[in-house]
């Protein structure tokens, strides 16, 4: 008997094997943990998650008793957890650890029956194959979470149960139950599952289960009408959408967006040849562009609006007639090209999260011709527009330009272009033309020498526009930019041809950028003038070629081969010379040597510092006397402090005669003949130790108060307007006293000289 119980406990031992063998979905690892309550570090597990995140069923499960399952979640940072039963929460989610892997169980399953589940990691396209009973589904160690998962049964208990299960996503929180392989978690938005629950439900039984939402997706595709194809079948973000090496243009475009957590849309628009811009955007599926018409996409824009903009960024780009694949744009940017008339052949979209790499290339993603030109050319009339970096004009045919005009494309910032220009015997237009207006002149034979061009506005702000002309008897000049000069001016040469580029500020412009404008002294209307190269017209005080010439308010030369000098006494204190003598402004200073029979308080330290830096000067006296007597005196103070001090000074000397004690009504008692003999007593005296000395004083005062003889010492004359009329001649002219210049603190005498 004994050996009978032996032998049918070994047949029992094979048969159970053997069905072991044959069951498909057994797994070696089966952890039955529906029985391992005697684990005490599993008992103390199950305790803290009933506690804290145990999700009651909603229904019974007391017919469950031939099924159960059970699983476990590798967690980010953390490993493989404790096994739970079904309907318990696996991860921790009061954590923002993600599930990396999952592993599940069928328990008490016959050989027919299995569960199956696969996951899909976040960021990747490519998803993990199903696995059975207690494979692991996901990876280890690699930082990868998953973002969704699929369960379902197959075999006998599949036609028995439903298996239902539901997702903790990060963000979002449990969302509703799906069941038998439909997806949970969420796609495209790179959220992570925190945690997960499984449950087995009976065939028809009534559950209170809320499977509206149980997966989240965001997901973009998109569609391409083709010449000569027509529609083509949608692709996903990143695909293309067209053709390219076939010669065909995009027609029409569409695109669509699913987004289960933001609700957004996508917004598009076109830029159509010989349309331009649409006027609004698009969105959703419908179609921007044209169908049937034969008119090629050439730039396109896309955006997101709501909250998805805030979370996410969408790049595009589109492959172009002649270039290729241009950079990436991204939220409305312009991606193709204006002006070119070049088709869009394919494009390219892609979101990507804030804050993820963006693609490598995002430069010149769109190609503007930004402007247009034309030029009325000598026994030609108006020539066709050209656009930015073409010639306009002629070379080589001895052709005058008359008139030009150039034009801004339009989606550009908001502003103008602006010109005028330089017209033969009429000089600078005194207005600026834009947008299309015609500058110079139309019939009347007369040749443009020189052009001005400039952007004003926003655009003004974003980009530089650079020119140069080819000129008669020279070619091409240098380019100019911004509103400068660009040609001749005094040498009747015609403008032949121009060429005009905007650059955006930052970006290098032409490398040849001297000799752009060509200028000197012209002869107008019997007055001369003089341009400087950058189209300014020489006024008031100037150095030219190291020559200081001075010119009206208009241009027109009033003196030449002048010295400018400033007079100082101790009104104006402390002085820094070396600004005063390094602004260029003056080329010598007059010094009060004294007064009467006194020394400026400031004389010394003055002439100390003009010695110091060799400035040119020369000194004068204010003179106090009332006779010759008083003169002679003045005339010895003056000798002892001009030998004192061994001045050498770059001119005359001077005798301030002035009439000191001249009353209101410009009358004392000094007569012409005694202001004669004072004069010739203090110059006399002076002469005769080897001073040269002469005269200054005022306009009316030279002119009421002297004779002609008096006067005839006089050459340093002082009249504050713009126009010297001292009817006699003179050397030196004091034209303003209240100067400002750099050094001195208050307003000064200034004089210029002639030499």
């Amino acid at each position: 008997m004994k050996n009978k119980k032996i032998v049918y406990f070994i047949a029992f031992v094979l048969l159970f094997s053997f069905y072991l063998v044959k069951v498909k979905c057994f797994d070696e690892e089966l952890d039955t943990v529906i029985n391992n309550e005697g684990d005490e570090t599993y008992n103390e597990y199950i305790t803290q998650v009933q506690e804290e995140n145990l999700i009651n069923s909603k229904y019974s499960t007391e017919s469950l008793d031939d099924y159960s399952i059970s699983y476990e979640s590798h967690i980010q940072n953390v490993g493989w957890q404790a096994t739970v039963a079904m309907n318990q929460i696996s991860g921790v989610i009061d954590s923002n650890f993600g599930i990396e892997a999952i592993k599940i169980r069928l328990n008490n399953a016959t050989e027919n029956d299995c569960i199956e589940y696969k996951v899909y990691i976040k960021g990747e396209d490519a998803n993990l194959e199903w696995v059975k009973n207690g494979q692991m589904s996901g990876t280890e160690g690699q930082g990868k979470q998953i973002e969704a998962f699929s369960i379902k049964l197959s075999g006998t208990i599949a036609s028995e149960y439903d298996i239902y299960y539901r997702s903790y996503v990060e963000n979002i929180g449990w969302l509703d139950w799906a069941k038998n392989g439909a997806l949970s978690g969420n796609n495209g938005y790179d959220l992570k599952i925190i945690a997960f629950q499984a449950q087995l439900v009976k065939k028809n039984q009534e559950t209170i289960f809320d499977e509206d939402r149980p997966f989240l997706k965001q997901s973009l595709s998109y569609e391409s009408h083709v010449q000569n194809i027509g529609w083509q079948d949608k692709v996903k973000s990143n695909d293309i959408s067209g053709t390219t090496g076939m010669g065909l243009r995009v027609e029409g475009i569409k695109l669509y967006l699913t987004d289960d957590i933001y609700n957004s849309d996508i917004e598009y628009q076109a830029h159509i040849q010989n349309i331009g811009w649409e006027s609004i955007w698009h969105k959703n599926g419908d179609t921007s562009g044209t169908v049937g018409q034969a008119k090629q996409l050439e730039a396109i824009r896309i955006r997101l609006n709501g909250r998805l903009a805030e979370q996410y960024d969408i790049y595009y780009r589109v492959h172009v007639q002649n270039i290729g694949w241009l950079g990436w744009a991204k939220n409305g940017e312009s991606a193709g090209t204006q002006g070119y008339a070049y088709r869009i052949e394919a494009y390219q979209v892609k979101l990507v999260k804030k804050g993820n790499d963006a693609p490598s290339s995002n430069i010149d993603a769109f190609k503007m011709d930004y402007l247009y030109y034309q030029s009325h050319v000598q026994n030609i009339g108006w020539q066709n527009r050209v656009k930015a970096d073409d010639i306009s004009g002629t070379t080589g045919m001895g052709l005058r330009v008359e008139g030009i005009k150039l034009y801004l494309n339009n989606g550009l910032p908001t502003g103008n272009i602006e010109y005028q220009t330089h017209i033969q015997n009429i000089g600078w237009e005194s207005a600026w033309h834009k947008n299309g207006e015609t500058s110079g002149t139309i019939g009347q034979a007369k040749q443009i020498e020189a052009i001005r061009i400039k952007l004003t506005g926003d655009i003004a702000e974003q980009y530089d526009i650079y020119y140069r002309v080819h000129v008669q008897n020279i070619g091409w000049l240098g380019w100019a930019k911004n509103g400068e000069s660009a040609g001749t001016q005094g040498y009747s040469y015609r403008i032949e041809a121009y060429q005009v580029k905007m650059i955006k500020k930052g970006e290098n412009g032409p490398t040849s950028t001297v000799d752009a404008f060509r200028t000197g002294w012209i002869n107008q209307d019997g007055k001369k003038y003089y341009t400087f190269p950058d189209g300014t017209v020489a006024t008031g005080n100037q150095v030219i070629d190291g020559v200081r010439y001075i010119f009206d308010s208009q241009g027109a030369l009033k003196y030449s081969d002048v010295k400018v000098y400033v007079d100082i006494s101790s009104h104006q204190g402390n002085i820094d010379f070396d600004s005063l003598y390094n602004s260029g402004q003056i080329d010598g200073v007059i010094l009060r040597i004294g007064y009467w029979t006194s020394e400026d308080a400031y004389f010394e330290y003055y002439i100390k510092e003009i010695k110091r830096l060799n400035i040119p000067y020369t000194v004068y006296l204010y003179s106090y006397a009332h006779n010759s007597s008083e003169a002679l005196e003045e005339a010895k103070n003056m000798l002892s402090l001009y030998t004192k001090y061994k001045l050498k000074p770059a001119m005359s000397v001077y005798y301030d005669l002035e009439g000191y004690n001249t009353t209101v009504d410009n009358s004392d008692d000094i007569t012409k003949d005694a202001y004669q003999e004072i004069a010739e007593t203090f110059i006399g005296y002076l002469d005769n130790n080897g001073i040269r000395t002469r005269i200054y004083s005022y306009y009316w005062f030279a002119l009421n108060r002297f004779n002609d003889k008096t006067r005839s010492y006089l050459d340093w004359i002082a009249q504050y307007s713009s126009e010297n009329s001292y009817p006699y001649s003179w050397r030196g002219w004091q034209y303003s006293d209240n100067a400002s210049v750099p050094g001195i603190n208050t307003g000064v005498d200034m004089s210029i000289f002639l030499y």
